[in-house]
Order: C-alpha cells, then structure tokens, then sequence
C-alpha cells in the first residue's frame, strides 16, 4: 500500500532558489537553536571532525517534525 504525506503549507518549489529555509523541527515547548559551542561530531578513533550538520539538543523521544520515514539518533 502507497504511503502518503499529509498536506502541508509549503513554498512553491517549482521556481527556483538559492536554498531552502529551515522551519521549526519542535514545538514551542522545546528549545530549536543549534549547539554554537560544539561544532563537531567524532569518528570511532575518538577524533573530533567539523561537520556541517546542526545539532539541536533535546530530551530523549522529543517529538519533531521530519521529512519522512526515519530514526534522529
């Protein structure tokens, strides 16, 4: 059986943009800005590589908004 998304207010992304603007993954009960103080992510040898992903911190099962199917980790 097919999945569907439900509809939702969304751009227009037929005409063409530079970007895509990031829109709120929590409520307003949760905190939605990034980690400015660890821009890093670390590798299985225990080194700190910058990444370019955006670390939102959050109590464990925080509910969000998300593009489809999928595990936050």
């Amino acid at each position: 059986m097919p999945r569907t998304l439900p509809a939702t207010d969304a751009p227009d992304y037929t005409q063409a943009e530079s970007h895509f603007w990031f829109t709120r993954p929590f409520t307003d009960a949760y905190y939605t800005w990034g980690s400015w103080y660890y821009p890093y992510g670390t590798n299985n040898n225990g080194e700190y590589l910058w990444h370019r992903g955006s670390d939102i911190q959050n109590p464990q099962n925080t509910p969000i908004v998300a593009v489809g199917d999928g595990l936050v980790v």
